[in-house]
């Protein structure tokens, strides 16, 4: 029997990029997978790619009540959520001086709030699972140009 046999797993992020490898991975272990992203063509293509096993929800990390259709979303297609996958996640490189304000709460909303946002939304649904994983991933949200240019 495979790792993940029939679990329900929500991947945000999971467009593109490592969120689309692990949304990939997770089927190819029997899991049913919702791709959870704001690009919407690419994660209702991949959804597609995908299969049975695959549902695409727009997700906006930073909006509660994103989080709360998802969940139940992914529930009604699948039943309880066992396992969250927290990708989502932006990067801005650039002079810390010339940084906005705006751009920081940007990337704390997103890398940050929204990773809260998404183990608060599963916690009642993991619990009807009787079982929960939560993987919360990681990136340099603001990287200085200059640390760039050192090498």
């Amino acid at each position: 029997m495979k790792r993940f046999h029939n679990r329900t797993v929500i991947v945000t992020g999971g467009a593109r990029g490592m969120g689309a490898s692990k949304a990939r991975g997770f089927v190819a272990e029997g899991a049913n997978v919702m791709t959870a992203d704001v690009l919407e063509q690419e994660g209702r293509a991949l959804a597609e790619e995908i299969g049975d096993h695959a549902i695409f929800s727009r997700l906006d990390v930073t909006n509660e009540k994103d989080w709360a259709s998802s969940v139940v979303a992914a529930e009604n297609a699948f039943g309880p959520v066992s396992v969250l996958v927290n990708n989502a996640a932006i990067v801005r490189v650039g002079p810390i001086a010339e940084t906005e304000p705006a751009t920081w709460r940007q990337v704390i909303d997103i890398n940050l709030t929204g990773t809260y946002l998404g183990i608060h939304a599963v916690v009642s649904s993991m619990r009807k699972a009787g079982v929960g994983a939560i993987v919360n991933t990681t990136r340099l949200g603001i990287v200085p140009a200059a640390a760039h240019s050192r090498r």
